[in-house]
């Protein structure tokens, strides 16, 4: 479970939100609402002004390290080394989160559970599409079996075929008691994938329903 009751001034006098096990989470505003603010609060790079944060048992800004064992966190473009093979890819991110080593096996079961095509195994990362640069990540996860999964604008500028494959996968790969959460500023995106989504506008962080989400596809539209 992820608990924020905290304040994280100047962005957010007050931020009251709780994630439980088992569920995927957005936070969808405009650029520039906060949304970055609450990533970071999450993985331990922005302390809070004030109030309490707990990701599982641990506070992110007391114990960052600690946290990061538990989180998966795929920044802005899920960006990978351009030159190295996605296998390599995948063996350097274990190595440098601490992480046990995984046989090649094991990380090929991994990747295809995450949709990567085998052609791609070998491949230089730059040939990745930005979907199957996510999959990768998706598979980090799967590998490391990270408890809170974090994704920054998992929805970004795919085509809307890449983006219900997105959606679907990052539901998948949020199962038992790990916890999903994800920026976005497509509200379509966000009801289709999210058990929860938290809108922010003007410094304020509120919880939307997301039982209307669309029950097929993913519909493009921005929060403007």
């Amino acid at each position: 479970m992820i608990a924020l009751q905290c304040a994280a001034l100047p962005m957010f006098e007050t931020i009251n939100c709780v994630a439980p096990d088992g569920t995927v989470n957005a936070f969808v505003g405009p650029s520039g609402s906060g949304k970055s603010v609450v990533l970071s609060l999450l993985i331990g790079r922005y302390k809070p002004s004030s109030g309490r944060l707990r990701v599982g048992q641990v506070d992110p800004a007391a114990d960052p390290i600690a946290v990061r064992r538990h989180v998966c966190f795929v920044a802005l473009g899920a960006p990978l080394l351009p030159d190295l093979s996605v296998v390599d890819n995948v063996k350097l991110a274990l190595a440098l989160t601490g992480s046990p080593p995984a046989t090649y096996q094991q990380i090929a079961y991994a990747l295809r559970v995450s949709e990567v095509p085998d052609r791609q195994f070998h491949q230089p990362a730059r040939r990745l599409t930005k979907c199957e640069g996510l999959c990768t990540w998706l598979a980090i996860h799967h590998l490391r079996r990270t408890s809170v999964l974090v994704i920054d604008e998992p929805a970004g500028d795919l085509p809307a075929a890449a983006q219900r494959d997105a959606s679907r996968l990052i539901r998948e790969a949020v199962t038992g008691a790990q916890v999903g959460v994800f920026t976005s500023r497509d509200l379509g995106f966000a009801y289709a994938t999210a058990d929860q989504v938290f809108r922010i506008e003007q410094g304020v962080i509120e919880l939307d329903s997301a039982r209307s989400r669309p029950a097929t596809g993913v519909a493009p539209r921005p929060f403007n």
